[in-house]
């Protein structure tokens, strides 16, 4: 019996396929390595170390990092962002925030709101749907501590925030904190230019590795208390742990498999090109856009004017996005998409969509033209189904 071919086109929430050379790296390392990083007693442990800190050191290079800046392996995203907010963030603070956030940043300062008694703001976009320096100042208050923003919204694609605005908050002595787990690897990312004091983000979206690996930037002098106790390899007979380096918040047994991947995966965009693929993407997603727009059936969100990524959220008139759409895409055309509100309740609110969401689909690496085509056929015959009935 054939297998039907899965059409993959959620690749905002997880990059597929992987690149070969990943796969064939961790069935490598899996097979052929023992032991876990910084721990003594055996010679293999080198072997990790050396992976380690090589994808540590690429990775800095990837978002033009200083050497002396500090990034931090995490289980995901998720985790980075709550060490960055709960980390930094003390009772009475005030935080500049925007209506984009995913879910791992607004649930946190919820919390925050409840357990430390935080204020928060949620700054109001300009006409073009982009955050300025304009929009945050008159949002800024005597105990404004943070500005915490994605850089671009996993529901329309957009990017949200103008380049200057970490430089503007370095001027007013506050804190910035980037989201960037759905922007990196679509499109270039520089801290030098940005400026975040701390920036979040995934190795399993478009940098292309495995899931169970995110990263913690922070800047050269940035400090965050230890968000989890335990054992690192180093100062073992020290019953405090003090922060001094990137090792020294990885506490327990790390995911070395899942970084061996993410290398092979970050020396692959490497080989083809990071600016070769971000083109890629964006032409299959302007190509999508360009065969839907005059389609009145078809609502798209987002602002077409505004710097995006490959990701676009839709919605067929008279339909559900996930009971219906979404829906008939899996279990009639074996298309998978992402239907709902995406984790993002508050973009779905600021774009009208509450409680219903959207459509999503984002165009990876791998995709092709006649993907594009299929999935723009299989959406036709379903506006066409729901016309006739």
């Amino acid at each position: 019996m054939v297998e039907k071919r899965i059409f993959y086109f959620d690749q905002a929430a997880t990059s597929f396929p992987k690149p070969d050379t990943c796969i064939e790296e961790v069935n490598h390392f899996l097979s052929s390595q023992i032991g876990t990083i910084r721990r003594r007693g055996y010679t293999s442990r080198k072997t990790a170390d050396n992976i380690v800190e090589k994808a540590r050191s690429l990775l800095l290079s990837f978002i033009n990092g200083s050497s002396q800046d500090r990034l931090i392996f995490t289980l995901n995203a998720t985790e980075a962002i709550n060490m960055a907010l709960q980390g930094y963030l003390q009772e009475g603070d005030h935080v500049i925030t925007s209506p984009y956030e995913h879910s791992a940043v607004s649930r946190t300062l919820v919390a925050l709101s409840k357990t430390r008694k935080i204020e928060y703001t949620v700054v109001q976009p300009n006409e073009f749907g982009v955050i300025t320096t304009t929009e945050v100042e008159r949002y800024i208050q005597p105990n404004t501590k943070l500005i915490a923003f994605c850089h671009a919204s996993n529901v329309t694609g957009n990017i949200i925030v103008a380049d200057d605005i970490g430089a503007f908050a370095k001027t007013c002595g506050i804190a910035y904190f980037l989201d960037a787990s759905q922007s990196i690897g679509s499109c270039h990312i520089d801290v030098a230019k940005l400026q975040p004091q701390f920036m979040a983000f995934s190795g399993h979206k478009s940098l292309l590795g495995p899931t169970g690996v995110g990263c913690l930037y922070m800047k050269e002098g940035t400090l965050l208390p230890v968000f989890r106790y335990g054992g690192t390899g180093y100062h073992s007979s020290s019953d405090w742990s003090f922060p001094e380096t990137a090792n020294d918040y990885e506490t327990g047994t790390q995911n070395v498999v899942g970084i061996v991947g993410l290398l092979a995966s970050l020396e692959f965009i490497q080989e083809k090109g990071l600016q070769s693929i971000i083109q890629h993407k964006l032409d299959l997603a302007d190509y999508f856009l360009a065969q839907i727009q005059n389609n009145t059936s078809i609502t798209v969100y987002g602002n077409e004017t505004t710097k995006r990524l490959p990701i676009v959220s839709f919605n067929i008139k008279n339909m559900s996005p996930v009971t219906e759409v979404a829906t008939l895409l899996d279990n009639s055309f074996h298309i998978v998409t992402r239907a709902g509100l995406h984790c993002s309740p508050w973009a779905h609110r600021y774009i009208g969509t509450y409680p219903s969401g959207t459509v999503r689909v984002s165009f990876g690496a791998f995709h092709t033209k006649s993907d594009i085509n299929y999935l723009l056929e299989s959406i036709q015959t379903i506006i066409m189904m729901e016309e006739i009935s």
